[in-house]
């Protein structure tokens, strides 16, 4: 609405330990759910390696772009890839 944006001086995990923190708790919520529920849950767990693999080799990172742009990161010299350099 354009309107001004209250911001508190709180620090900002870096990008790549949001990346981190956010893939093993899908992890662990999928392990809990395969192990509980139902064992397609584990496919959960087989996706965020995936993942994980092709941002390894490539260096692209779909999660690590999509958390750069939520507002908690949208501060000066946050980047879009996992190692939080600019993309």
């Amino acid at each position: 609405a354009g309107l001004p944006v209250e911001k508190k001086g709180g620090k900002v995990l870096p990008l790549d330990r949001q990346v981190q923190l956010t893939a093993g708790l899908i992890v662990l919520i999928g392990a809990a759910l395969g192990y509980r529920l139902n064992h397609w849950y584990f496919l959960i767990c087989a996706f965020v390696g995936l993942g994980l693999a092709v941002a390894g080799a490539t260096g692209f990172c779909p999660m690590g772009i999509l958390m750069a742009k939520m507002p908690w990161n949208q501060k000066a010299g946050i980047g879009a890839s996992c190692a939080g350099g600019a993309a």
